[in-house]
């Protein structure tokens, strides 16, 4: 076995682990809402602009913590943290925060300080990230 086939085997090994610690009423609200209105986000961007492809060519994956989801968007091997979702009730730097809020990425490991809405409640998110302060 080829030094790259196993480490695809090993990255697909872990993101099952990964997936497998995370809440299905969580994964199901992120990907009937999040996902669906970035991609919807991003294909309206593309229309008003001259682009010939208004597809998303990313795909997303979701991998799962003790407190947060975190939120990928991989366009071609470059991975990117979209955001991060809470798990569980509790505090991030001082502030309380509730199950399915919704965060910015802070770094590829970290959500930033305050919540950018809730993953439960219908709202436009944007292909670029949750929106700054609501």
């Amino acid at each position: 076995m080829k030094k790259s086939e196993l480490r695809q085997l090993i990255q697909e090994e872990i993101r099952t682990l990964l997936s497998e610690k995370i809440d299905r009423e969580i994964e199901t609200a992120i990907r009937n809402n999040i996902i669906t209105s970035a991609d919807e986000d991003y294909k309206k961007f593309a229309k008003s602009g001259k682009f010939s492809d208004v597809e998303p060519k990313w795909e997303w994956d979701l991998q799962g913590g003790r407190q947060f989801v975190k939120i990928i968007r991989d366009d071609k091997g470059s991975r990117s943290v979209w955001g991060f979702v809470a798990q569980i009730d509790g505090i991030l730097k001082g502030i309380p925060y509730k199950r399915g809020d919704v965060f910015k990425a802070a770094s590829f490991n970290a959500p930033a300080k305050h919540k950018r809405g809730n993953v439960f409640v219908k709202q436009n998110w944007h292909w670029t990230g949750p929106d700054y302060l609501i």
